[in-house]
């Protein structure tokens, strides 16, 4: 026989490979051909199928386990999500990143989160199966293992175990990098399945999803980062910044110790952590320095979700600003990379506010390249995917109702997910429809472009300034 894949519309394959679609396919008892075509809800749903089988449980043709009624007080208390310790908006040097790894699932795994075992009535009269903030609504089971955890603990255990045989010396040399390859695809797919659980525990119409059971694994969560922050102030930290499953710590007094002190101290965190909390937590490691972005609305208030830094070893980690966009256009893009790649160099703040006209330098360079007009126009195009079918966007006067608009005039309608692609043309034009032309166009009917460089220019000034204002102060 013979196994057809679309290689186009394979969100796995097209991440993983081969590798990964057929771990995905092994793991949740899935034909290859089908699992390739399924997103990954679906594919996880066929593994808690087949583990509900095993264990000769019925699956409910549609869920029927309504949420349980809270009053308004205890919708405030169950409404909140993942913790947040907000940071103050600035630089920081020496900023220790500790992580949690896949908490959510462990959650699910370690304390039995099912749909099944929230509220079960054979451990109601317990008192250490209660879950925190929310004793009074929801306990869990402590007798049966549910479904979703059950089907977790073996996706759990194959990551792990893949991980491992990727670091392992035996296959580090070239000759096995291949090898190491399969792993890391195989351990990424399977990830996707765990980022997706969580999510799906709570979906309305999911065989196994409960909104309780949601609630109860947020509360676990939120918990469990409290009392990872009391360990750490005991310890001698001070928290700088935390987010749901990650949390940023530095020295609560500059104390003079060498590394290897410092590095125990790291280790004794992490140790005391694991054994008083029960899940394990990893070292990140140490950034030699990290901004947290402020909010572009109110300066004064964080931006919780972006954030860039150059650990120790010199490799940079960042997250929500553009060069992590899928919308950025690749000069943009490599201009950001361009400009951290050279801070990364740097040691300490002042360091960098020290060296602030070699950004400078760049950013003059990235400009007068834009002024030029030798900017591949593929370099300069902007994408965004669409949420509406084209027909049913208003007539406000953006860059992209521009795009669909003329898309539409020229006979192609575009639905809802389906994304738009275009460069800036005058952006100040009056005329709306003047302001930007897709790529289809340009394509289609070879269009000589002239774009708007003042435009790309102020853009390029304000991508700039994302990554460098803080440093002016």
């Amino acid at each position: 026989g013979r196994v057809h894949i679309d290689t186009n519309s394979s969100f796995i394959y097209e991440d993983n490979g081969l590798d990964g679609l057929s771990e995905i396919s092994r793991i949740c008892r899935m034909p290859l051909q089908l699992a390739s075509r399924s997103t990954i809800g679906k594919c996880l749903s066929s593994l808690y199928f087949y583990n509900a089988q095993k264990k000769d449980v019925l699956v409910p043709f549609k869920p029927k386990t309504s949420e349980i009624f809270k009053t308004f007080f205890d919708l405030l208390k169950v409404d909140k999500g993942g913790f947040v310790f907000e940071s103050k908006p600035g630089v920081y040097d020496n900023i220790v990143e500790l992580d949690f790894v896949s908490l959510y699932p462990n959650i699910m795994l370690k304390k039995n989160v099912s749909s099944e075992t929230i509220n079960c009535d054979c451990c109601k009269a317990e008192s250490d199966n209660k879950v925190p903030e929310l004793e009074h609504l929801y306990h869990v089971c402590k007798k049966k293992i549910g479904i979703v955890p059950l089907s977790l603990k073996t996706i759990l255990d194959r990551r792990l175990e893949y991980k491992k045989r990727k670091i392992n010396k035996y296959y580090s040399s070239n000759k096995d990098s291949e090898l190491k390859n399969c792993y890391d695809n195989r351990q990424t797919a399977l990830k996707w399945i765990l980022v997706t659980s969580f999510g799906y525990l709570g979906f309305s119409n999911s065989k196994f999803g409960r909104i309780d059971a949601h609630i109860a694994v947020c509360a676990f969560a939120r918990d469990i980062l409290l009392k990872t922050s009391r360990i750490a102030e005991n310890h001698g930290f001070e928290i700088i910044h935390g987010i749901v499953d990650s949390i940023w710590i530095k020295r609560s007094v500059n104390l003079d110790e060498d590394n290897s002190l410092t590095k125990i101290s790291y280790e004794n965190l992490k140790k005391d952590i694991e054994e008083q909390i029960g899940f394990t937590i990893s070292f990140e490691g140490v950034y030699k320095w990290i901004v947290f972005d402020s909010s572009k609305v109110n300066p004064d208030l964080p931006a919780l979700n972006r954030y860039f830094g150059v650990f120790e070893d010199g490799t940079i980690k960042a997250r929500g600003i553009e060069t992590r966009r899928h919308d950025t256009p690749q000069l943009f893009v490599k201009f950001q990379d361009e400009l951290l790649q050279t801070m990364s160099a740097f040691n300490s703040v002042d360091e960098i506010s020290r060296s602030l006209p070699i950004l400078e330098e760049i950013s003059k360079k990235y400009t007068n390249l834009i002024l030029s007009k030798k900017v591949p126009y593929r370099d300069l195009m902007f994408t965004k995917r669409i949420s509406k079918n084209s027909d049913e966007y208003t007539d406000r006067k953006t860059v992209e109702n521009c795009v669909i608009k003329i898309l539409l005039n020229n006979g192609k309608s575009l639905y809802a997910g389906e994304e738009i692609k275009y460069i800036i043309t005058d952006f100040y034009n009056k005329d709306y429809l003047e302001r930007a032309i897709p790529i289809e166009l340009i394509k289609e009917y070879n269009v000589n472009i002239n774009y708007d460089a003042k435009r790309y220019c102020e853009l390029l000034s304000d991508i700039y300034n994302s990554i460098t204002h803080h440093f002016y102060k």
